[in-house]
């Protein structure tokens, strides 16, 4: 599973790369911000696209949104890693596309099970 994540909080990317990073069914690619989580999702053939929920600048639902509109990342599945955890901030998400959620804290022991199951299948 080619997978790109994208969160603005230096410590989430230590640990997703810990719990994901050697995991020999992934190749992970993680970035710190919404615009980079566009601009390497445009160009990198991902099968799933993991985002933090709130980002600085462009936070998740707008990169979500802008992940949706583009013919070429339009199918990749969104999942949110948030601690957003009520159904009002739930539903924005979906409505921006998201095909699910991880609630953070998250378990680096079941992390890469979890978000399989979101994931399209590699062609």
């Amino acid at each position: 599973m080619r997978l790109l994540a994208a969160d603005d909080e230096a410590d989430v990317r230590l640990l997703l790369e810990l719990a994901l990073g050697m995991h020999p069914d992934i190749v992970l690619t993680i970035v710190s911000s919404g615009r980079d989580a566009v601009d390497r999702a445009v160009d990198g053939h991902y099968d799933l696209i993991v985002l933090d929920g709130m980002m600085p600048d462009l936070d998740g639902a707008a990169t979500c949104r802008l992940l949706k509109s583009d013919p070429r990342t339009t199918d990749i599945p969104v999942v949110f890693l948030t601690a957003l955890t009520s159904e009002s901030a739930r539903a924005e998400l979906r409505a921006a596309g998201a095909a699910g959620f991880v609630t953070k804290p998250f378990d680096p022991f079941t992390i890469a099970a979890e978000l399989a199951a979101f994931s399209r299948p590699s062609p």
